[in-house]
């Protein structure tokens, strides 16, 4: 895995290497919102490997969408990328049945929840949250923040594009995201990061003003192809 500059330096670096002095995480959730196609979603999929794998402690893992089909999605991306390494295939086993992915030396899974099917069932772990804004109820989300409470540097992570409801969790989550990257000082173990246009400010013709809000492009999809897009 190749990464691309802003994966490194503004999710991973900030999430895993800024700690307390006792050593834990400063973060304990994170909001990351960018646009589609800048590979958002395989980043998460092999965050979640390494959680289950190599993070201190390694911890069950917790792929959390609005419905079975979207949290399926991040958990097939998962599997292929295990299926598809000799030494992750070692270390990690595939239940396809009961979309797990288990380490066979500590037992932690990776683990598909969807709200309209799940159950509270004492979760303990670290969890990726699939396209908050999409969710139609806050009830597994809020669940699911509780699920780290017991669990040393667990991390509450949602990943998402931006959506329209602004009655929704997502639309919560997008301004508490605005507030700690306006000040931090309003929530430390709040980690926000969003990749936009600004609708007041942005001339939204300017190649500029792409490259600002799809950290990817010109990697994960060529600039061209976006340009025919918008014309």
């Amino acid at each position: 895995i190749k990464l691309i500059g802003w994966q490194k330096d503004q999710v991973l670096r900030p999430l895993f290497g800024w700690r307390r002095e006792d050593g834990r995480l400063r973060f304990r959730r994170a909001g990351i919102f960018v646009p589609k196609k800048n590979r958002k979603s395989s980043l998460m999929s092999q965050l979640a490997q390494y959680m289950v794998t190599c993070h201190a402690p390694a911890q069950d893992v917790f792929l959390a969408a609005n419905d079975r089909l979207q949290a399926r999605t991040m958990y097939r991306m998962v599997k292929h990328s295990v299926e598809a390494s000799p030494k992750l295939s070692q270390l990690l086993e595939v239940v396809d049945s009961r979309s797990i992915i288990r380490n066979k030396q500590t037992g932690k899974e990776i683990r598909c929840l969807s709200s309209d099917s799940w159950r509270n069932e004492g979760l303990n772990g670290s969890v990726i949250l699939d396209e908050i804004h999409s969710f139609r109820t806050p009830d597994l989300v809020d669940a699911l923040i509780y699920a780290t409470r017991g669990t040393a540097n667990g991390l509450v992570i949602s990943i998402s594009t931006a959506g329209s409801d602004r009655n929704g969790i997502g639309w919560r989550w997008w301004q508490d995201c605005e507030l700690v990257i306006k000040d931090p000082k309003t929530n430390p173990t709040f980690y926000g990061l969003i990749y936009a246009a600004d609708p007041a400010t942005d001339d939204y013709s300017d190649p500029q003003v792409w490259r600002k809000a799809n950290p990817s492009m010109g990697i994960a999809f060529p600039e061209d192809e976006f340009r025919a897009d918008y014309e």
